[in-house]
């Protein structure tokens, strides 16, 4: 047993002993694989590196080579300050100012449409009120209309007749000038409306030529025959139809388009469902010599055997 324990302790010691060495050499040999894995890649970084350079020198000359212009809204001294900018910078405040330029001229242009209306709105506020004066006018002036001199008394007093007839023309020449004077207002306000009406009409059409029926002259009439069509099958009357605006034939040139494509969805469920019908149709009859004949047949063998069963 002493000497079992004695030779146990001297192999022990000699395990500690080494296990150092290997421990160092595998130290030593991984330190070395991973210094040659690295100067692999050392070596080829460099060059992936350079590589990565050229693409970016190329990419910044590209950029280079496309100059971002002046928006045309700055002056000679903000130009001359725009082009000293870089690159980036120049795209990013032409971007911003060509956004405001477009935000500023809609706002101009929702400004000039508002004005328009208004001063429209203010005119026709004005004939109104025009045409109603000249009709309240003329039927005033027609309570005041003189009475000429009855004809009697040119026998009866011939000199109080020519008085009274002198100033009855000159009342019924003052009469004739109001009379002409609600008659020129009625016509001014007449006018505006006519005016108005004709540029409404200008309007309209220039909105249904964006309509291709309505802009070509030979589709045109087709398409002015369905809209009809598709209106009195709403409940307009012939009237109402005279009298549409572009947004009533906008409404029912959808309406027409609607049911064009309801009748294709129609006509295509229609087919879907022919076709099944027509395949239960041409095995609706059992040809001769399936099973249900057969089957047939066997019952009648057994009937004859067994006629009492």
């Amino acid at each position: 047993m002493a000497q079992l324990d004695e030779a146990a302790a001297v192999a022990e010691a000699e395990v500690v002993q080494t296990a150092p060495e290997q421990n160092q050499a595998t130290e030593t040999t991984n330190a070395s694989d991973t210094d040659d894995a690295l100067s692999f890649y050392e070596d080829d970084l460099p060059a992936e590196d350079a590589e990565q350079d050229d693409l970016d020198d190329d990419h910044g000359d590209e950029e280079e080579a496309e100059p971002v212009s002046a928006p045309a809204s700055l002056n000679a001294e903000e130009k001359e300050k725009f082009t000293q900018l870089p690159a980036e910078a120049q795209r990013a405040m032409s971007e911003i100012l060509s956004r405001r330029d477009r935000e500023t001229q809609q706002g101009l242009e929702a400004a000039r449409s508002a004005q328009r209306e208004a001063q429209r709105t203010a005119a026709d506020h004005m004939a109104n009120t025009q045409r109603d004066f000249a009709q309240k006018f003329s039927n005033l002036v027609q309570a005041f209309q003189p009475t000429p001199p009855p004809i009697t008394l040119i026998e009866e007093d011939p000199t109080q007749y020519l008085i009274l007839k002198a100033q009855f023309d000159q009342d019924l020449a003052g009469f004739n000038q109001l009379v002409g004077q609600a008659s020129h207002l009625t016509g001014q306000s007449d006018a505006h409306f006519e005016q108005r009406k004709a540029e409404w009409l200008a309007e309209e059409t220039n909105k249904l030529r964006s309509i291709p029926e309505m802009a070509d002259d030979t589709k045109r009439p087709q398409f002015v025959a369905d809209i009809t069509a598709i209106g009195k099958e709403l409940g307009f009357s012939d009237e109402e139809l005279s009298q549409v605006s572009a947004k009533d034939v906008f409404a029912l040139n959808k309406v027409r388009s609607l049911k064009a494509d309801a009748e294709k969805w129609r006509e295509h469920q229609k087919r879907r469902n022919e076709r099944p019908r027509q395949a239960t149709g041409r095995f609706s009859a059992a040809p001769a010599g399936n099973g249900m004949a057969a089957n047939r047949g066997q019952n009648d063998a057994l009937k004859s055997l067994y006629p009492n069963d």
